[in-house]
């Protein structure tokens, strides 16, 4: 039902930054850090490359945040529990959208093409909060399933859209019950399987009766 294009992956990123669940705070030290968010490390050269990304992601919101007391920056900002992952572990870790594979010999036709109205003017920038649109941050936590928030997260946009009531659906029954569509839970998935998988089962349940636990 959609291309396999990475329209979702800067919202994946946010979504698993930006969440309330983790606990935001600033750290003097990688020691500090360690201590504090209860981490270990397996070998000496993984705690050498986090304690690496660490002091480059301090240093990025020290400068930040000077810029911000200049006024100069309109918000501020501070570490996480995910301080000492650099962009390529990040990108392993939570970024877990698959390619898609074509169902048959299944082409896809112009009502199956999200926008296929093309010559649709669009405006220059759009701020849902201005409209009454506003959901807690989440925190997909050590799971692969920013396809699973996408797509739930995607629906509440049109759910609100269409009826002004903002509703939080459930990601964790796209990661638990889409497995049979090609997903593979935590390790990732792919946005057209998880769509394949809503047309079939006609929708999702809210997430306060199918809680996030991944």
């Amino acid at each position: 039902m959609v291309q396999d294009v990475l329209y979702f992956v800067a919202f994946c990123v946010m979504t698993s930054f930006a969440s309330q669940n983790v606990k935001l705070t600033e750290y003097n030290s990688f020691s500090e850090f360690k201590h504090a968010v209860n981490k270990s490390y397996m070998h000496t050269f993984d705690e050498f490359r986090s304690k690496k990304a660490f002091e480059e992601n301090s240093n990025v919101v020290r400068q930040h945040n000077e810029l911000f007391q200049k006024g100069e920056r309109s918000y501020r900002l501070r570490t996480n529990i995910m301080a000492d992952m650099n962009n390529v572990s990040y990108l392993r870790n939570f970024l877990r959208l698959l390619r898609s594979k074509r169902f048959g010999n299944e082409i896809d036709s112009e009502s199956d093409i999200v926008g296929s109205s093309l010559n649709l003017q669009t405006p220059e920038e759009i701020d849902w909060r201005e409209k009454g649109f506003k959901t807690q941050s989440d925190n997909q936590q050590t799971c692969g399933s920013c396809y699973a928030f996408s797509i739930a997260e995607s629906i509440e946009g049109q759910v609100f859209k269409r009826t002004g009531r903002v509703l939080n659906l459930s990601p964790q029954q796209i990661v638990d019950c889409s497995v049979s569509f090609g997903n593979q839970g935590c390790t990732g998935g792919s946005l057209r399987n998880t769509l394949k998988y809503l047309e079939a089962t006609g929708g999702l349940m809210r997430e306060k009766d199918y809680k996030y636990v991944s």
